[in-house]
């Protein structure tokens, strides 16, 4: 979030640094760690790639529903072929639709919004915490102020 917030890019190095600065880097497992975690995870390196690979999942659950569709309106006899092949089409035609709608935004525009997401979760975790503290103080005051006597 530091690094966020001064707006500084987030690598192995500027995180490194910045651990090291607050002098946590040997407490997370040192240089190390970080090295072996950034192996184990993917990074915006290959987002396209990643990204590619889950429109084609996608692209193919679309396809796969749309070909159930179809056996289903295939297997009715009491549907005219007319309006079966109609259906059929539209369906198949909806899938590749679909696929010429789908906006591409720049991953920098993404995280962006993505990291103020976080800002936003963030300032409503600490605002919820100060009230978790303070609701103690309260409760005394309120059963003090409801008790008979007063």
């Amino acid at each position: 979030m530091r690094l966020h917030e001064r707006r500084v890019p987030v690598d192995i190095l500027t995180v490194s640094e910045e651990l090291d600065d607050m002098s946590r880097l040997d407490e997370i497992g040192g240089q190390a760690y970080l090295t072996a975690l950034l192996n184990q995870v993917p990074t915006t390196l290959h987002a396209e790639a990643y990204g590619k690979m889950v429109e084609a999942t996608a692209i193919r659950r679309k396809l796969l529903t749309a070909a159930n569709s179809i056996a289903t309106l295939a297997y009715d006899a009491n549907e005219s072929i007319d309006i079966v092949m109609g259906e059929s089409e539209k369906a198949i035609f909806n899938v590749g639709e679909r696929r010429m709608r789908h906006d591409v935004r720049p991953i920098r525009e993404v995280l962006s919004d993505y990291y103020d997401h976080v800002d936003e979760l963030a300032a409503a975790t600490m605002k919820l915490s100060a009230y978790r503290r303070a609701l103690p103080t309260w409760t005394r005051c309120w059963v003090a102020c409801s008790h008979p006597i007063c």
